[in-house]
């Protein structure tokens, strides 16, 4: 049996993220905020028949689905290829100094431009989507469960959507935010997107 429900939730909330610091591949853990997110989405979400999670191998990520594992007594199954994009040279600045930076600033409008452009020591937006494809599909076509719960980043959940329905851009997606993808005869249907119910008390 193929799955029929998929959930990809983004990470809870880093100082990274509340300092609009670019993380990529730095394996920067939840803070405070992130936490109690998590545990809210835990909370709403293990309602759900889920049968199984997976999640990048970067803490964030890991620490998010750790509420939702323990809630449902079930294992967590780590892919690298659902991790950040590896932004290189970039990582650890904000998007105000590589502007500012006589070494950055023409690279990073390069990158924000043209999703086959890597920076140094990075990969592109492309290269993202091409792993976060592979690993959508060998998941969505091996996992013998009818629902799974993916947990990864902004940028994977953006470039796997795109790529299976192309259309103008949509909202940014915020952090332990759920989009939800159901299989019918015809195949994949969007069924939310980037939903922070859990969030709203």
């Amino acid at each position: 049996m193929a799955v029929r429900r998929a959930l990809f939730v983004r990470h809870g909330e880093t100082d990274y993220n509340a300092e609009r610091r670019i993380q990529g591949h730095l394996n920067v853990a939840l803070n405070d905020r992130g936490h109690e997110q998590a545990k809210a989405l835990a909370e709403h979400i293990t309602d759900l028949t889920i049968g199984s999670i997976y999640s990048s191998d970067l803490v964030r990520a890991y620490q998010t689905a750790e509420y939702i594992a323990e809630r449902l007594s079930l294992p967590i199954i780590t892919d690298e290829r659902l991790r950040e994009v590896n932004l290189g040279v970039f990582q650890g600045l904000t998007g105000d100094e590589l502007r500012r930076s006589p070494h950055h600033a023409d690279a990073y409008a390069m990158w924000r431009s043209d999703e086959t452009y890597a920076p140094t020591g990075g990969e592109s937006f492309q290269q993202l989507g091409d792993r976060t494809l592979a690993s959508w599909q060998e998941i969505s076509e091996a996992s013998a469960d009818d629902t799974v719960l993916i947990v990864t980043h902004g940028g994977n959940i953006r470039s796997l959507i795109s790529r299976l329905f192309p259309m103008e851009e949509r909202p940014h997606i915020l952090n332990t935010s759920v989009t939800e993808l159901h299989r019918n005869s015809d195949g994949w249907i969007l069924r939310r997107y980037a939903d922070l119910s859990h969030l709203e008390s």
